[in-house]
């Protein structure tokens, strides 16, 4: 949930802003972030204003759970809102190693849907190629 380090893992990230925080806490802490990003083809930025909620869970795993707010036609100035639907990962200990389960449903205005479709695929992918070299990984 760390908002400095999204475009370790996210490449079309232009960065995304902390509005609110409520709990340092890495084992439970909830947040209204604003990211903006930059899509393939497009000439203009995607807006998502996005409320996060992460918690430890008792087995040691962790669950990530975002959802889309309302955005004002100021923060819209120049750019496309776009939201996300309902997002969830979940992060735990396997072997040596980290299983992430995960999904994100979006809407993304003005992007055609034959470019989303694309995109959401190669996003997956590209997402678990950064994490992995993020983290050391294969």
């Amino acid at each position: 949930m760390d908002s400095k380090k999204v475009k370790l893992y996210n490449s079309i990230s232009k960065g995304r802003e902390d509005l609110i925080v409520i709990g340092k806490d890495v084992n439970e802490q909830r947040k209204i972030v604003v990211n903006r990003t930059r899509p393939p083809m497009q000439k203009v930025d995607c807006l998502f204003k996005t409320m996060m909620a992460s918690r430890r869970n008792g087995d040691g795993s962790y669950e990530i759970v975002s959802r889309g707010c309302v955005q004002s036609e100021e923060e819209l100035k120049g750019c496309k809102g776009s939201t996300i639907i309902l997002g969830y990962n979940r992060l735990r200990e396997e072997g040596e190693g980290t299983r992430l389960e995960g999904f994100t449903w979006v809407e993304a205005k003005g992007v055609p849907g034959v470019v989303a479709r694309k995109i959401g695929v190669k996003g997956g992918k590209d997402f678990v190629k950064s994490l992995r070299k993020a983290f050391g990984g294969e």
